[in-house]
């Protein structure tokens, strides 16, 4: 359900993403999973403050705030706040979220939450004319974008690389099994010509015998005739 609300809410769909954070939240307190009610609260913050209904927004983030026990979230969570009462032009509530995101910035490892913040910051500084502190935190993003980038070409090339030892090893295991069908196919085909062979050496031997009995008993018959005409001359 996060995943649906979100991407509805990216394409402008706020009540279809309203739908299914609202319901997200209610299926995490049926469950009584707090880390899940509390991402869910944040998002109808976040939700309702696109909806320009700062007041139910900054009743969501309220309660987000108060119950999460994520460090890492509670610091997205004052961001929402910072957003929310710089577009309501409400700045000492605005520095006193973004003071307390500063305080514990070093505690996000995130590298996308870190480039978030750091805009926010640096758009937020620069708004109020403070532009050193908006430089420092556009380096900052500069730095941390640059990060990113670098992280997601190595993962590009460490993906391109498993691809490429997958197509490797897959190559090798279709040359292997090729050797193994030819060398199964040399082997029948040996075996059929030994049986060809045998066959008609079997053959050969059988009419060899056969004509070897016929001329014996040819032979007997001759024998035979010979020795009855002897008889009759002794006669």
């Amino acid at each position: 359900m996060r995943f649906t609300g979100i991407a509805y809410q990216a394409e402008g769909k706020l009540d279809s993403a309203y739908y299914y954070f609202d319901e997200g939240l209610r299926y995490s307190k049926e469950l009584n999973n707090v880390p899940s009610q509390v991402s869910f609260t944040h998002m109808l913050g976040m939700l309702y403050r696109k909806k320009g209904d700062h007041q139910k927004s900054a009743d969501y983030l309220r309660t987000a705030l108060a119950e999460t026990t994520d460090q890492q979230e509670a610091i997205r969570i004052c961001l929402s706040f910072l957003k929310l009462y710089h577009n309501q032009n409400q700045p000492d509530s605005a520095k006193y979220y973004s003071d307390l995101m500063k305080e514990h910035l070093a505690k996000i490892t995130y590298p996308r939450t870190l480039e978030d913040l750091y805009k926010s910051l640096s758009s937020y500084h620069e708004e109020n004319g403070d532009y050193k502190e908006a430089l420092h935190y556009n380096n900052l993003l500069l730095d941390v974008t640059r990060q990113i980038n670098e992280s997601n070409s190595l993962q590009k090339l460490s993906e391109a690389d498993k691809k490429y030892k997958t197509a490797l090893h897959k190559k090798e295991l279709d040359s292997l099994l090729m050797r193994n069908y030819l060398y199964l196919l040399g082997g029948i085909s040996l075996v059929l010509i030994v049986l060809v062979i045998a066959y008609f050496n079997n053959r050969t031997m059988r009419l060899k015998r056969q004509r070897i009995d016929e001329r014996n008993k040819l032979l007997e018959e001759q024998s035979l005739v010979q020795q009855k005409l002897l008889e009759h001359q002794d006669e």
